[in-house]
């Protein structure tokens, strides 16, 4: 991925359900149907001034209630009361250059969009795996990632589309861009991934998906293989049951032929030839 992915997150149940899959606790104590995170790792994952998804949950409720009270607020059924924002680390950087790479990150998102909106804040270091790329088909692994929980307030009030308007996003893909090619000497948008609409758990899917088609494919062509030889075994079999049924054919052929030469000839003759006699 090659710049930061914006996820929208309508209801309560939906941001707290995200809460609880990033938080380090949560994620240590429970089984997650994510197969890729290794809990052998978890405890160096890190987040928001070490608050639990408690704590996360109180500052979204928080945070939405005080909204809601001011005078205009928006209470569209449909509206976008958070967005998970994954900002994945630039693939050629050091390992122990990332801690404080991401907490500068967090300073460029929490300038960008206020520091009071920002619910939670986690970095995940046991997510790393090999995968199968959803729109390239080619193998890739993934990165170290941050994810940061962001109401989407603007001027007061909760303003999804304006909160990751293209203006937006360009924004922070850019500021994120500049601090890395002057702190670290570089990219952040490096061009590996093209940008997505979709989110990074429906492109995990897809490239789950994906990877269960080529593998279905590889065992397809190995059955196909199998019946091959099935069949080459088949003929093989009905080969030899053919010789052997010529061979039996050719034996008893020339058995007959041997009776009926040693019928034809005289008792005389035996007697003559092989020195055997027949009767007293």
């Amino acid at each position: 991925m090659a710049s930061v992915n914006f996820e929208k997150l309508k209801t309560a149940q939906e941001v707290k359900a995200m809460l609880r899959h990033c938080d380090k606790e949560e994620r240590m104590t429970t089984n997650h149907s994510n197969l890729d995170i290794d809990k052998n790792v978890t405890s160096l994952n890190e987040q928001f001034d070490d608050m639990g998804y408690k704590d996360s949950c109180c500052l979204y409720d928080e945070r939405i209630a005080y909204l809601d009270s001011l005078e205009g607020a928006n209470k569209r059924s449909d509206r976008v009361t958070c967005f998970g924002l994954e900002v994945p680390a630039p693939a050629d950087m050091n390992v122990a250059d990332e801690h404080a790479w991401f907490e500068k990150v967090y300073d460029i998102i929490a300038e960008q969009y206020g520091d009071d909106n920002i619910i939670g804040l986690y970095t995940h270091y046991d997510e790393k795996h090999t995968y199968i790329d959803a729109e390239t088909g080619e193998e890739r692994t993934s990165r170290d990632h941050m994810h940061v929980y962001v109401v989407p307030e603007i001027d007061g009030k909760l303003n999804g589309k304006k909160f990751s308007s293209k203006r937006n996003m360009t924004k922070l893909n850019n500021s994120i861009q500049k601090m890395t090619q002057a702190d670290y000497g570089l990219d952040f948008m490096d061009g590996s991934k093209r940008k997505s609409k979709e989110s990074v758990e429906t492109l995990k899917r897809k490239s789950e998906l994906r990877a269960i088609k080529q593998r279905e494919a590889e065992l397809e062509a190995e059955k196909e293989h199998l019946r091959d030889l099935q069949k080459q075994y088949e003929t093989k079999i009905q080969n030899i049951d053919e010789h052997t049924k010529r061979a039996l054919k050719y034996y008893d052929d020339a058995m007959k032929k041997r009776r009926n030469r040693a019928d034809q000839i005289a008792p005389s003759e035996y007697e003559s030839k092989f020195g055997i006699t027949y009767g007293e």
